[in-house]
């Protein structure tokens, strides 16, 4: 199976943290259908997390991990776009890279967790955030913040200025977290290690204070034709005297276009202060009485102006060519900084009847790939196995319930369909002493993952016990998520007999009360309850 969107949070580029300007503290923004919108309104911190953790239930799903596998998930808005505003913007912010196409951290995090076929092949790290708070936070305390890095390691540690902080907190697969880490000045360097082995590292540096302005064009096609629609981009950096960008440089620059070539502007993500305002004093509606959206910037965004602020130190524009052939100057000037320019030529373009043509008039067609070469360094579909098999499904011969019997085989039935129409689950009759499943499989096994697709997975967390021949094994609440959640068994007892017991009342409150389906008529109820029915869609035993 391919699954859609796996990930439709949202957060603007500009707001690093709650620490460093412009101080943005995780889901500060409008209200989303009269609630807090958390989800539509991350710090870059909370977005590159927030990716990781979606994308571990696909992880734990990939093929080669037993029977119930999927073939990956779509992040399908990979750039910030003009539709379905939800958060401060008037446009979406969902993206791994914001609409200029400059990255935000969670691209990055995606670069070091994605890279293999199936399975990571390559060794990464990467350390989310910055490393500038010689300002001290909002009221200029002293900055203490926990540490994130994104690791295809087993262990993570965290040295500062060579110092080492100690190892991480894994979750996730992917994301080791280091509590209440004191800045200071210098370099930041997290370090991966697999059986004790390094394999692979990442650092960030204190960067000086901003000096110069740096700019460059963008990758693009050699040819720039005057034909009146030729688009290039420029990006404006502020960096210190080694050349490296300040992350929290946010200077108004000044652009201006000489020759031939019209200036179209950027986007911006700078919210108003009067728009924060309105925003921090909204009250969410009560239970029942759920509002329509509302409360997003009324900004320009900054298309067309010719002044944009730096945002985490960096900024693009785009330059549009003229139907006449020439030199073109783009110049960027801020308080404090020398001007800097770029340029470049466009060339003649002649056309006819909407076609380029040659001195003699004949059609051309303008070949965008050989002058921009593709990507290919992938390479093709490997003919042999892409992914190494972890994990294998044992059958399962019989289930014994107190309750419903009739409905006991619909727990691994390979349906998934839960519809009122036709139900595909088990579920028991509302009390504690009938919530529990006793499970045959087919050999003895040494179960190393139990695979459960709980009733109401996005909204409900139930108390579980697995015992294995009477042993336990696991315990814990199942977790709230996009689909299947998973048990891993950190002893496994070999044996073909199973029970999962629920121990208490099931918590139930929407995981993503803000995350809305595209059809979705109605909000998702937010409100607390309590449950003593236990209910199974499907269930998956991996050796």
């Amino acid at each position: 199976m391919f699954m859609m969107e796996y990930n439709r949070d949202e957060g603007i580029r500009r707001y690093w943290d709650q620490w460093s300007y412009p101080y943005h503290m995780e889901g500060e923004g409008p209200l989303y259908r009269g609630d807090r919108a958390v989800a539509y309104n991350h710090n870059q911190d909370g977005l590159a997390v927030e990716n990781i953790i979606r994308w571990n239930e696909y992880w734990m799903a990939r093929p080669g991990q037993g029977k119930r596998v999927n073939s990956g998930g779509a992040k399908i808005i990979f750039s910030d776009s003009n539709t379905h505003a939800r958060g401060e913007k008037s446009y979406r912010t969902s993206g791994d890279v914001d609409a200029m196409r400059i990255p935000k951290d969670s691209w990055f995090v995606h670069q070091a967790i994605w890279d293999g076929w199936v399975d990571t092949e390559a060794e990464h790290t990467y350390i989310i955030g910055h490393w500038n708070y010689e300002q001290g936070d909002k009221d200029g305390k002293p900055v203490v913040k926990p540490v994130y890095v994104a690791s295809t390691g087993d262990e993570v540690e965290l040295l500062l200025n060579g110092k080492s902080l100690g190892k991480g907190v894994r979750s996730n697969t992917f994301l080791f977290t280091f509590s209440d880490i004191k800045w200071e000045a210098g370099t930041l360097k997290a370090v991966s290690y697999k059986d004790g082995k390094e394999v692979s590292s990442h650092e960030v540096k204190t960067a000086g204070k901003p000096v110069s302005l740096r700019m460059k064009w963008i990758d693009a096609p050699e040819t720039f034709r005057a034909d009146g629609s030729d688009i290039r981009i420029a990006e404006i950096e502020a960096v210190d005297k080694d050349g490296q960008r300040h992350p929290l440089a946010h200077d108004m620059v000044t652009f201006d276009v000489t020759g031939c070539g019209e200036y179209i502007g950027g986007v911006s993500g700078v919210v108003s202060e009067e728009e924060k305002a309105l925003n921090a004093a909204a009250v969410p509606a009560t239970e029942g009485e759920i509002t329509a959206e509302g409360g997003h910037s009324k900004d320009t965004n900054g298309v067309m102006s010719k002044e944009l602020m730096l945002e985490g130190g960096v900024i693009r524009v785009m330059v549009r060519s003229t139907l006449n052939a020439g030199k073109v100057s783009l110049s960027a000037k801020a308080k404090g900084y020398k001007t800097a320019s770029l340029t470049t030529n466009t060339v003649s373009c002649p056309q006819k009847n909407g076609f380029y043509v040659d001195a003699a008039g004949n059609a051309i067609e303008a070949d965008w790939a050989a002058e921009l070469p593709l990507y290919l360094k992938r390479g093709e579909t490997p003919a042999t196995p892409s992914y190494r098999q972890h994990l294998s499904t044992v059958e399962i011969k019989d289930v014994e319930v107190p309750v419903n019997q009739e409905l006991a085989k619909y727990m691994f039935d390979d349906n998934e369909n839960s519809s009122k129409e036709s139900p595909s689950l088990w579920k028991n009759d509302g009390k504690l002493q009938t919530a529990w499943v006793k499970v045959t499989l087919a050999k003895p096994a040494a179960i190393k993952r139990i695979a459960l697709r709980m009733d109401g997975f996005r909204r409900t967390s139930y108390p579980l016990q697995v015992y294995a021949d009477g042993k336990m094994v696991w315990e814990g609440y199942t977790d709230k998520t996009l689909g299947d959640c998973y048990l891993d068994i950190k002893e496994p007892v070999k044996t073909d007999k199973y029970e999962i017991r629920m121990v208490g009342a099931a918590t139930v409150k929407e995981a993503f009360g803000s995350m809305t389906e595209l059809a979705a008529k109605t909000n998702v109820s937010t409100k607390a309850s309590k449950s003593n029915t236990l209910s199974i869609i499907e269930m998956a035993f991996n050796e």
